[in-house]
């Protein structure tokens, strides 16, 4: 998988203000097949899950605040990876 494209994928699904001026969520992408992406959430634990999963494996009951903007990241995440893996050139 061309982690690149991942990335550039992502981020014109969540944006520059998610991605750059929102520091309650910082974003990290491990290079590999089935990218592992690790939200590091402000005053809480990290969450990591596999971008090719579904948002069915984060737990999000312990994030109150944070539950919506977490569950739009889990779901870029995936909907980034069908995109690059899918529309290969």
């Amino acid at each position: 998988m061309n982690i690149e494209r991942f990335h550039n994928e992502l981020a014109m699904l969540l944006g520059y203000e998610r991605i750059v001026n929102d520091k309650r969520i910082l974003i990290s992408v491990e290079e590999s097949d089935d990218p592992v992406v690790t939200l590091k959430v402000q005053g809480g634990v990290d969450i990591r899950f596999r971008a090719s999963g579904s948002s069915d494996q984060v737990n999000y009951d312990s994030m109150i605040e944070l539950h919506d903007d977490v569950r739009e990241i889990v779901e870029a995440s995936r909907i980034a990876y069908i995109h690059t893996c899918k529309d290969r050139f």
